[in-house]
C-alpha cells in the first residue's frame, strides 16, 4: 500500500520579496546591473586608521570574483593561522569588484612577504598593523559606484522621469530595505532559515548558521518597513521609537517634539525598524497599526 503524504505549503519567498511595497511608485525606469563585475563597486570604510602598531595586520584588498569567507580562509592558510584569527567587518559582494579590510592576529611576527600570496582576482594595496582585531560589523559604511546599462522606459521622457524621481528621492529618501543578495539564490536562504528556527533542519556549521540567522531577521525588517511603507508611516516616528541620526550609528528613544518633527523632515534623523537579536536597545514601542 502506498501512502501519500499531503504536500507541505511551500513558502513563495521570491515571491514576496519582490513584492515589498514601493513608497514612491513601481519604478519608471529599468535597466540592467552587474552585467559585469566591474559594473558593481564596493568600498568599505572604516571608522578607524591601524595606528601601525599591535598584534594585528591589518590588509585592504580588492577582490573580484571571489568569496569574502574563502578569502578569510586563504588569508589564514598564508599566514599559517587558524581561520578564527582571521577578521572582517561584512560579506562583500560575490560577482563585483570590493574593497575591503582584513585583520590577521600575528604577535611579534614579521610582516609576512605578501608578494607571494597569490589568489585569483585579490590584491593586496595595504597592510598596517593595530592593536585590534577587526570584528563583524564595525565598519562606518560601504559606498558604492554602479553602472546601469540598457535603461529604458515606455513612460515618458526618459531624463526628465530621471530628473523628476531623484528629486524625490533627494527630498523624502527611500526605505532602505535589505537586499535580494542577503536572502541568497532564489531566497533559498529564508527556506534554510525556516527548517532551522522550526527545528527540522540542524546546522552546525558556524558560519552558516549566522548567515541563515541573518537573513531570517533581515527579512523581518523588511517586512515591518514594507508594512509602514504600505501604511504611509515609515517618514513617521512613533512615541518612544528608536531614532537613528543621519550618517552615524547613533540612536535615541523618539519624543514627539515640533523640533523633532523638523529634524526628520530634513532628514537630520530617521525611523528605525527592529533587528532580532539578544540585546535590546530600547524600551517596547505601541504599533498597533502594525500589531493588526
Amino acid at each position: 500500500m502506498t501512502v501519500h503524504r499531503p504536500q507541505a505549503k511551500r513558502h513563495d519567498w521570491l515571491s514576496i520579496l519582490s513584492n515589498w511595497s514601493y513608497a514612491h511608485g513601481r519604478p519608471v525606469v529599468s535597466g540592467r546591473i552587474k552585467v559585469v563585475p566591474e559594473d558593481f563597486r564596493v568600498y568599505e570604510q572604516m571608522d578607524i586608521e591601524p595606528s601601525g602598531e599591535g598584534e594585528h595586520i591589518w590588509l585592504r584588498l580588492v577582490k573580484c570574483r571571489q568569496n569574502t569567507h574563502q578569502v578569510a580562509r586563504q588569508l589564514a592558510s598564508f599566514c599559517g593561522v587558524a581561520e578564527r584569527d582571521v577578521g572582517y567587518s561584512g560579506q562583500k559582494d560575490f560577482f563585483a569588484v570590493t574593497e575591503q579590510w582584513f585583520s590577521i592576529w600575528l604577535p611579534g611576527s614579521e610582516h609576512p612577504d605578501w608578494d607571494k600570496f597569490a589568489m585569483d582576482g585579490v590584491n593586496i594595496i595595504q597592510s598596517r598593523r593595530h592593536h585590534r582585531k577587526i570584528k563583524r560589523g564595525t565598519h562606518r559604511a560601504n559606498s558604492f559606484c554602479i553602472i546601469i546599462r540598457d535603461l529604458s522606459t515606455t513612460a515618458g521622457p526618459f531624463q526628465e522621469l530621471l530628473n523628476a524621481r531623484m528629486e524625490t528621492i533627494q527630498r523624502c529618501g527611500v526605505p532602505n530595505y535589505f537586499g535580494p543578495q542577503r536572502f541568497g539564490r532564489s531566497a533559498d536562504n529564508m527556506r534554510q532559515a525556516r527548517q532551522l528556527l522550526n527545528g527540522s533542519k540542524k546546522v552546525k556549521n558556524r558560519n552558516l548558521r549566522s548567515l541563515l540567522l541573518s537573513a531570517a531577521r533581515s527579512w523581518l525588517f523588511n517586512a515591518i518597513l514594507s508594512e509602514r511603507v504600505r501604511l504611509g508611516s515609515w517618514q513617521s516616528l512613533y512615541q518612544g521609537e528608536p531614532a537613528n541620526l543621519d550618517g552615524t550609528g547613533s540612536f535615541f528613544s523618539a519624543e514627539l517634539s515640533a523640533q523633532e518633527a523638523s529634524r526628520l523632515q530634513v532628514l537630520d534623523i530617521h525611523p528605525t525598524a527592529p533587528l532580532w537579536g539578544k540585546v535590546s536597545a530600547s524600551k517596547p514601542v505601541a504599533c498597533p497599526e502594525l500589531h493588526e
